[in-house]
C-alpha cells in the first residue's frame, strides 16, 4: 500500500478534478468544475412597478385593495361573487369582481397618507380611487396582520383558516416579527448601508425624499392635499377631526373645513368626505378577547368586534412607554421595530424591495437582470459571484430599491419583452446565454392582474409548434396571446440557435434538452380563480383554464400560473414581507439548485465483506454552497451502492445543539478551542460590523441571526468539492473536510459528528463569511492522509487545498475525546509553521495530499509539496518537497526541481513514495505541470535542498509539453521502479476545450529521457464513436518484454484529459479521463484498463476503455471486490451520480487476497 496502514484502509486518494482559489499564475477554479454550474444561469425578473405597488394594504381582493361600496354603505359582506368558492358564505371584504373604481365602487389604499411628492404618496386623492382609510376601530382590520391569542394565551401568526385570511391586513405591521433594515446595496450614486430606522423620524421612502413620520407622538392635524382621510356614507368619523364635504361626481371639494367634531359622527349620505384628523400612527390590533365598551367611541376604543361578528374581538395596541406587547418587548425595542416596518416593509414596493435585498444578498451561482413592467429597456445581466459591487447581486437589489413609479400591469409584454432578450445581447453587449448548457428564466414578481393587452408574439421555429411541448392538458393553451402562450413559445425555442444542442441537464419537471427560457412568478396576495396557494391543484382538462380577456380579472393569475407550467417554472403566492423573501428564494433555490460531486467514494475496505460494506459520499449543492456527507449500503455480492442515504451528517448537525458541539484549532504550537476568548480577534479582525462571540458562535454553528444579522446558511456543512471521505475501519470513524473551513470526524455507524477541527490559517478568512453578501470561496479543499506510524500512533494529515498554504497534522489515535480539551490535544503541528518565513515563501496552495511513510535512516516522515502558484507572488516557481518528522512537523531534508522560475512555475502538487520489500520508502515519484516526471532519492544525507532527479521530460507529437496533475501509481515491474503516470489537466475553466493530446505512459526508472516518446513503445488506441458503442478497440502495435523495453505510452483521444489518480490492480492500471467543451457545455468521462505487461486490452476484456458518462466528469476510479470474487470499477460522477462496472479481473484468487493491490511499488 501507499502507506503503512493498521487493521484499515484510507481510501481517499486526491480525485484531482477541480481545485478552487483565485487566480494566480496557475489559474484554480472557485467553483466545481461542471459544465452547468460554470454557464451560471440566468434569470431575468420582470419587476412590477405599477402603482398599486405603492398601496399600504393588500387584502384578498381585486388589486388588493380595499373597496368601499358606495351605494351600499359597507366595505366587507358575504361577496357572493368571491372568485374563492370557500369564501363566498363568510364575511369578507368586498373582492369587487367588476375590477374598476367607479362611483359604486371607491378603491381606498392608503393607511399613512403624506401628501405627493418625492418618496410619498404617488396616487392622489381622485374621484373614486387611490383613498386613505381612517384610522378608526370601524377599520381596525386593515391595521391588523393576522396575529392572535389562542386559548392558551399564546400569540400566534395569523391563522390560514378561511374565516381569516379575508379580513386582515398581512403586510401590515406583525408584533412576532422582527423586521431589519433592508440588506446593503449598491445604487446608481453609490453604495448604501440602510440602519435602523428613526423612531422619531421615519423616512417615508428609505431612498427617496426627505419626508418624515415622528412615529413616538400624535401626528399634527393636517388639511393639505392628500394629507387627509377619506369618509363615505356607512362610515363614521370620530370626535376631534374637521371634515369638508365633496360633491359625490368628481371628487371636488370648494368647502371649508369645518369645526372639530364634538362627538362621533356619520359620514354624511351621498358625499365624499375629506376627513383632517390627529391619530397615533404606532398603533396595531390582535385577535384576542377584550370588552367592547357599550357606547362605542371609534377613535379611541382599544377593543371593536371583528365584521360580521358579535363575539370575536380585536385589541388595539399602541406603543407607548409602560404598555405591553405581544412581543413582549421592551417599549423601545417595540418601537424600533415598529418604526423599521414603517420605513422598510409599510407599502408592497418596499416590501419586494427588502425581500429581493435579502434574498439577492446570499445568491450565488447565478447570473440576474430585470425589465420594469413599465419602462422596459435592454436588462445587464450581474453575476451574483462578482467581488464588484456594481456588477453583483447588490447592483440588482439598487434597482429593486430605486423604483418607485406609477402605471398599469403589462405582463403580457413585460414575458414577451424578457423571452426576447435571451436571443441577444445585455446591456454591455456581451450574449446573456453564454453556454449550451445555461438555464434561462423569466421571473415574474407581481401584485396584480395583468391587462389583457394585444402582443405580437413570436413565431415557433422551424420544425416546432405549439404540440411540440404543449399538447393536452394542463399545458396546451386556447388563448392566443395569452401568458401561457406567450410562455410555451419560449420554451419551445431555441434563444441560440448557433450553440450545440442536447446538452442541458434534465429536472424532474424539465426534460427539453435544448436551450429554451422557463418560466416562474410570484403574486403579491393576488389569487386566481383556480389558483390559490402553491397546493393548487393543476387542471386535469385544457377547456378548464378561464378565459385571460378581461382587465382587472382573477383569470389573469391563473393565465400567469399557466404560463408557469408551460415554461416547466413555479408559481408562488407570498401575502407578507417575510413570505416575499421566501418565494422568490425557493424559485431561485429551484433554477440553481443541483447537486454535484467531484470527490471519489470512500470505503471502510476495498474488499466486500472485511468492512462496514458502506460507501461514503461526499458532495455539494450550488444552492448555497452547502455540503454533505451521506452513508450509503453497498451490496457486497454485486457492489452495488444504494441511492439511499442511511444517514446524512449535514441533516443530523441542523437538528443538533450546536453548543455541545467539540470544535477546536491551534495557536501554532497547541492545540485551543475554537472560543472568542481564544480567536475572537482573529476571526473578527474588523470588529466595526459584528461582536467577536457573534463571529465564533457563528463559526460553530449558531443560527441565530442568519439572514438579519449574519449570513444565512443552507447547511452546516460548506461545500465539498475535492476533499475525499477517510475512513478508519478501526475505530468506526469517517473524516472530511469541508469548504466551511473545517475537518469533521463523524461516527460511521450513526453520522455523529464526534468532534471537528479548524485549521489556524483559515480561521481569519472563515470568519469573513459570516457578513451577508459574502460570495463563496472554500475554507477547505483537500483530501488528508490517515496512516499508523511505527510507534502505534494515528496520524492524520491534510492540506488546506485552494484555500491557504500550509499542512496541519493531528494524531487521532483516540478519536472520541469526552471533551473539547481532550479534542485539542489531537493536534500536533502545522507546517511551516507561522514564524517559518523561509519556508512560507516557498510553499504554494497546498492542494496534494500528504504522504506518509518509513525511512530507513529517518523513522516516520510525511512527505509534502509546494503544490500550486509558488512563483508569482511568492516563491521562486520551483517545485519543493520536503521531509518533515511525521510527529513533529520538523525539517529533516528538502528537495527541489531544477526547473521553474517566477512566471513559469513547475507547479509540483501530487507525489507518490514507492515502498520497498522491507516496508520503507527510498524513492518518491511525482509530475508537474511543466511535463516532468522527477525522482526524489530520500537516502540522500544532509538537510539539502536537493536537486531531484529528472526521470523524463513527456510530450506531445507537435512537441507540446504534457502537464501533470494527478499522482502517479508505481510498481516494480521485476527489478524495475515502474512509474504509471497520466498527463492532462483540468484545473479552471480555461482548461475547458482544450484540443490538445494527452497521454498515460509507463516509465521505468533509469537514464532521463529527455523526451520520453523516444525511448519508449508506441501504443495507438482509436475510438470510432463517442457514445460508449465502440469499447472493443484494442491497444495495437509491436510487442513489448519489459525485460529489456523502457516502458510504453499511449495518446488519448484529443482534448481527452487524464487527470486522476490510476489505480493498479491485478497486473492492471485503471484511470479516469475527462474531456470538457466550452461554450457547447460537453462533458465526458472514460474509464481505461491497460494489462501493465505489455501496455495492451486485459487479455479477456472487452474494453480497453469504456464510457462513464457523455454528460458528466468523473472522479478516481476505486475497485471493490464482490465476495465472490469479482472486482467493480466505481467512480463518482460529477452530477452525483455512481459508475460501476464489472473488470474481467480477479475472479480467480482467493478471498483472502487484497483485491486492489496484487502489486507492491
Amino acid at each position: 500500500m501507499r502507506s503503512f496502514l493498521s487493521a484499515w484502509v484510507s481510501a481517499a486518494a486526491l480525485a484531482g478534478l477541480a481545485l478552487c482559489t483565485a487566480a494566480q499564475a496557475t489559474n484554480l477554479a472557485e467553483l466545481p468544475l461542471k459544465a452547468s454550474v460554470l454557464a451560471k444561469p440566468n434569470v431575468i425578473f420582470g419587476m412590477d412597478d405599477s402603482g398599486s405597488m405603492d398601496s399600504e394594504v393588500m387584502m384578498y381582493n381585486n388589486d388588493g385593495a380595499y373597496w368601499w361600496n358606495f351605494t351600499a354603505g359597507s366595505g366587507w359582506g358575504v361577496d357572493a361573487a368571491h372568485p374563492n368558492p370557500s369564501l363566498r358564505a363568510l364575511t369578507t371584504s368586498w373582492f369587487n369582481a367588476v375590477g374598476d373604481a367607479t362611483s359604486t365602487w371607491r378603491k381606498m389604499v392608503y393607511l399613512f397618507p403624506n401628501g405627493t411628492g418625492t418618496g410619498n404618496r404617488v396616487y392622489t386623492d381622485a374621484a373614486n380611487d387611490h383613498f386613505a382609510i381612517l384610522p378608526t376601530t370601524q377599520f381596525a382590520v386593515l391595521r391588523w396582520s393576522g396575529v392572535y391569542r389562542d386559548g392558551a394565551g399564546v400569540y400566534r401568526p395569523a391563522s390560514t383558516t378561511p374565516a381569516d385570511s379575508p379580513l386582515h391586513n398581512p403586510i401590515y405591521y406583525n408584533p412576532l416579527v422582527t423586521y431589519q433594515p433592508w440588506a446593503p446595496a449598491q445604487l446608481a450614486g453609490g453604495a448604501v448601508a440602510p440602519v435602523n430606522a428613526s423612531t422619531g423620524a421615519a423616512k417615508s421612502h428609505p431612498i427617496y425624499g426627505s419626508s418624515t413620520f415622528n412615529l413616538t407622538a400624535s401626528s399634527a392635524l393636517n388639511t393639505g392635499d392628500n394629507f387627509v382621510f377619506t369618509a363615505f356614507p356607512g362610515m363614521r368619523i370620530p370626535a376631534g377631526a374637521q371634515i369638508k364635504q365633496c360633491t359625490n361626481a368628481n371628487g371636488g371639494c370648494a368647502a371649508a373645513w369645518s369645526a372639530a367634531q364634538t362627538a362621533d359622527i356619520d359620514a354624511p349620505a351621498d358625499a365624499v368626505t375629506r376627513v383632517a384628523m390627529a391619530y397615533y400612527p404606532a398603533t396595531y390590533w390582535v385577535k384576542e378577547t377584550c370588552t367592547v365598551p357599550s357606547t362605542p367611541s371609534v377613535g379611541t376604543d382599544s377593543c371593536t368586534y371583528l365584521p360580521g361578528s358579535t363575539t370575536q374581538t380585536l385589541k388595539r395596541y399602541e406603543i407607548k412607554s409602560g404598555n405591553t406587547f405581544p412581543s413582549g418587548r421592551s417599549y423601545a425595542d417595540e418601537m424600533q421595530n415598529f418604526a423599521n416596518w414603517f420605513q422598510y416593509y409599510r407599502k408592497r414596493k418596499l416590501m419586494l424591495a427588502g425581500a429581493m435585498g435579502e434574498t439577492l444578498e446570499n445568491l450565488s451561482g447565478m447570473r440576474l437582470g430585470v425589465v420594469a413592467f413599465n419602462s422596459r429597456s435592454t436588462p445587464r445581466m450581474y453575476d451574483a459571484d462578482s467581488t464588484d459591487a456594481t456588477a453583483n447581486a447588490r447592483r440588482l437589489a439598487g434597482i429593486f430599491y430605486e423604483t418607485d413609479r406609477s402605471g398599469g400591469t403589462p405582463t403580457r409584454e413585460t414575458l414577451q419583452y424578457i423571452g426576447e432578450q435571451f436571443s441577444g445581447n445585455d446591456s454591455t453587449g456581451a450574449s446573456i446565454v453564454q453556454y449550451a448548457c445555461q438555464r434561462n428564466s423569466a421571473f415574474i414578481v407581481t401584485d396584480g392582474f395583468a391587462n389583457a393587452s394585444s402582443v405580437t408574439m413570436s413565431s415557433y421555429q422551424s420544425g416546432k409548434s405549439a404540440a411540440t411541448w404543449g399538447s393536452g392538458a394542463p399545458y396546451e393553451t386556447i388563448h392566443s396571446g395569452s401568458l401561457a402562450d406567450i410562455a410555451l413559445r419560449f420554451y419551445t425555442n431555441n434563444p441560440r440557435t448557433g450553440l450545440a444542442t442536447g446538452q442541458l441537464p434534465a429536472t424532474p419537471t424539465d426534460t427539453n434538452p435544448d436551450l429554451h427560457m422557463n418560466t416562474y412568478g410570484l403574486t403579491m396576495g393576488a389569487r386566481g380563480t383556480l389558483f390559490f396557494d402553491e397546493t393548487s391543484t393543476v387542471p386535469t382538462s385544457t377547456g378548464a383554464w378561464p378565459a385571460p380577456t378581461q382587465n382587472r380579472n382573477p383569470s389573469a393569475v391563473d393565465d400567469l400560473w399557466h404560463a408557469t407550467i408551460n415554461g416547466r417554472g413555479k408559481m408562488y403566492l407570498a401575502t407578507t414581507p417575510e413570505e416575499t423573501a421566501l418565494r422568490i428564494r425557493a424559485g431561485l433555490d429551484d433554477i440553481v439548485a443541483q447537486n454535484g460531486a467531484q470527490s471519489a467514494v470512500g470505503v471502510s475496505s476495498v474488499n466486500l465483506g472485511r468492512g462496514d460494506d458502506n460507501a461514503y459520499l461526499a458532495k455539494y449543492n450550488a444552492r448555497g454552497w452547502s455540503g454533505d456527507l451521506t452513508r450509503n449500503a453497498t451490496n457486497t455480492s454485486t457492489g452495488a451502492i444504494s441511492t439511499t442515504a442511511t444517514w446524512s451528517a449535514a441533516t443530523l448537525l441542523a437538528a443538533r445543539d450546536w453548543t455541545t458541539r467539540l470544535i477546536f484549532t491551534s495557536n501554532n504550537s497547541a492545540g485551543i478551542d475554537l472560543s472568542e476568548a481564544n480567536v475572537g480577534s482573529t476571526v473578527n479582525p474588523d470588529s466595526a460590523s459584528f461582536s467577536n462571540a457573534q463571529v465564533v458562535n457563528w463559526l460553530r454553528g449558531s443560527r441565530v441571526g442568519e439572514g438579519t444579522a449574519v449570513r444565512a446558511r443552507t447547511s452546516l456543512i460548506g461545500a465539498v468539492v475535492n476533499a475525499e471521505p477517510v475512513v478508519s475501519r478501526a475505530d468506526g470513524v469517517v473524516y472530511l473536510a469541508s469548504g466551511e473551513g473545517l475537518l469533521h470526524a463523524f461516527d460511521t455507524a450513526t453520522g455523529a459528528e464526534l468532534w471537528a477541527y479548524h485549521p489556524s490559517d483559515t480561521l481569519a478568512s472563515a470568519g469573513a463569511s459570516v457578513a451577508r453578501g459574502w460570495v463563496f470561496k472554500t475554507q477547505l479543499d483537500a483530501t488528508p492522509t490517515l496512516a499508523q506510524l511505527p510507534s502505534g500512533a494515528k496520524m492524520l494529515v491534510g492540506g488546506l487545498g485552494a484555500a491557504g498554504r500550509s499542512y496541519y497534522a493531528l494524531d487521532v489515535s483516540n478519536p472520541r475525546p469526552a471533551n473539547t480539551t481532550a479534542a485539542a490535544a489531537q493536534f500536533k503541528w502545522t507546517f511551516p509553521a507561522t514564524t517559518d518565513t523561509t519556508n512560507r515563501n516557498l510553499m504554494g496552495y497546498t492542494v496534494g495530499k500528504p504522504v506518509l511513510t518509513k525511512t530507513t535512516a529517518d523513522g516516520a516522515v510525511a512527505l509534502v509539496t509546494s503544490g500550486y502558484d509558488n512563483g508569482v507572488t511568492l516563491g521562486d516557481g520551483k517545485g519543493r518537497v520536503w521531509m518533515l518528522n511525521a510527529t513533529t512537523g520538523a525539517v529533516i531534508k528538502t528537495f527541489r526541481t531544477t526547473e521553474g522560475s517566477v512566471g513559469s512555475e513547475a507547479g509540483l502538487a501530487h507525489i507518490s513514495a514507492m515502498k520497498e520489500i522491507d516496508g520503507t520508502t527510498r524513492y518518491a515519484y511525482g509530475g508537474d505541470l511543466l511535463g516532468n516526471v522527477w525522482k526524489f532519492d530520500l537516502t540522500k544525507a544532509g538537510a539539502g535542498p536537493h536537486d531531484a532527479e529528472l526521470v523524463a521530460t513527456l510530450y506531445d507529437s507537435s512537441n507540446n509539453r504534457q502537464p501533470v496533475t494527478a499522482a502517479p501509481e508505481l510498481v516494480m515491474m521485476g527489478s524495475k521502479r515502474v512509474i504509471l503516470v497520466g498527463t492532462g489537466r483540468v484545473l479552471d475553466i480555461g482548461d475547458f476545450g482544450s484540443t490538445r493530446t494527452q497521454s498515460f505512459y509507463a516509465i521505468a526508472d533509469g537514464t532521463t529521457l529527455a523526451n520520453a516518446r523516444s525511448g519508449l513503445t508506441q501504443r495507438t488506441y482509436t475510438r470510432s464513436a463517442d457514445d460508449g458503442t465502440a469499447e472493443s478497440t484494442p491497444l495495437t502495435d509491436s510487442s513489448f518484454d519489459w525485460t529489456t523495453g523502457r516502458g510504453w505510452y499511449f495518446d488519448l483521444p484529443a482534448g481527452e484529459q487524464a487527470n486522476t489518480l490510476p489505480v493498479v490492480t491485478y497486473g492492471t492500471v485503471a484511470f479516469v479521463t475527462n474531456k470538457n467543451g466550452s461554450t457547447d457545455c460537453s462533458q465526458s468521462s472514460w474509464l481505461y484498463l491497460v494489462d501493465i505487461g505489455s501496455g495492451k486490452k486485459v487479455p479477456g476484456s472487452t474494453f480497453a476503455a469504456t464510457l462513464i458518462s457523455n454528460t458528466a466528469n468523473a472522479s478516481r476510479v476505486i475497485t471493490l471486490r464482490a465476495v465472490d470474487g469479482k472486482i467493480f470499477g466505481t467512480a463518482h460522477r460529477s452530477d452525483d451520480s455512481i459508475f460501476q462496472r464489472q473488470l474481467p479481473l480477479g475472479t480467480t484468487i482467493q478471498p483472502s487476497k487484497n483485491a486492489w493491490r496484487e502489486l507492491r511499488r
